[in-house]
């Protein structure tokens, strides 16, 4: 036997106006309705289709490589890949300001082109930056 919601509730929802029971209060079919469409509306947030789940897999399985994790560890949280890009985005900066500092000791460029050259290469990096102000 089908059950239709809509018309279940459209009922439910009369014989509550006019307080001519069916049997069961309205009222609770009424909240017995609601918590479904709520429980409905979450797990709709966990389902995906197949092409979709196939793609989250392969950007995971290529983001855990190229952090240097195995691509099918079970022992990787998020947590683990946050505090890895964070970790590589240290050493970034560092490998950049040694470069900078080397730069400036061996008199390569003045401290403006050397100014110059570094707001250039963060223009590549992000274009959409915001520049600093002289």
């Amino acid at each position: 036997m089908s059950i239709d919601l809509k018309s279940l509730r459209e009922r439910a929802e009369r014989d509550h106006r006019h307080e001519q029971p069916m049997g069961v209060n309205p009222a609770t079919i009424l909240a017995l309705l609601d918590r479904l469409d709520a429980a409905k509306r979450e797990l709709s947030r966990y389902s995906m289709c197949a092409g979709h789940a196939d793609q989250r897999m392969s950007e995971s399985r290529a983001a855990r490589k190229a952090l240097g994790f195995g691509e099918d560890a079970d022992d990787v949280s998020p947590r683990d890949l946050t505090e890895a890009i964070a970790s590589r985005e240290a050493q970034a900066r560092a490998k950049a300001l040694r470069e900078v500092a080397a730069h400036l000791m061996n008199g390569t460029y003045s401290p403006g082109e050397l100014a110059r050259r570094c707001v250039n290469e963060a223009r590549k990096l992000e274009p959409e930056a915001e520049e600093p102000s002289p």
